[in-house]
């Protein structure tokens, strides 16, 4: 058991440093923090927008998304209001959560609190809101590592209190109209 903990803790520390870099190598080439987007679950794209004006375009797949209400964690295809076509799958969960010896976490809800092996770690956070987020954070990171992903978007609902994240596909230029 003890092997499996140790190649689980790994893999995690592998996903979050991968996913760091890949977020600051978004920034440095397109500054999307400094963008404003909009996610269009229809479109199946999220566009970003400098001073109004398109900077990139990406495709993208919904992971899941974070309650801080009531400490929970649900898989976007668990979630009836996110369209099926545009999440990461129950299947897809199952095979990244077997990667890292822990499918218990494929579960449609997580009640993150409960979950200490996905909050300790480098920083050993004592306080909730830093286990939560460390949590959080690996599950999205495990998650966009094996879709492929370029990145991750954060959305935020604050009248719901909810925290949603999507991988994004690719990132494209947009192409100007002659």
């Amino acid at each position: 058991m003890r092997d499996v903990r140790a190649g689980a803790a790994e893999m995690m520390e592998f996903c979050d440093t991968w996913l760091r870099g890949q977020q600051q190598g978004l920034e440095s080439q397109y500054g999307l923090s400094r963008c404003e987007w909009q996610l269009s679950q229809d479109d199946k794209l999220v566009t970003y927008r400098r001073h109004g004006r398109v900077v990139a375009v990406a495709p993208f797949t919904m992971i899941g998304s974070f309650c801080a209400h009531n400490g929970t964690w649900m898989w976007a295809w668990a979630n009836p209001a996110i369209h099926r076509e545009i999440t990461m799958n129950q299947q897809q969960t199952v095979a990244c959560m077997q990667q890292v010896g822990m499918t218990y976490l494929a579960q449609p809800v997580l009640h993150v609190d409960n979950l200490p092996s996905l909050w300790q770690g480098r920083a050993h956070a004592t306080r909730y809101e830093q286990r939560m987020q460390m949590a959080i954070l690996r599950l999205v990171s495990m998650s966009a590592y094996s879709l492929g992903g370029i990145g991750v978007q954060c959305y935020v609902n604050h009248t719901q209190n909810v925290m949603g994240w999507a991988v994004l596909n690719h990132v494209y230029l947009p192409v100007e109209s002659v």
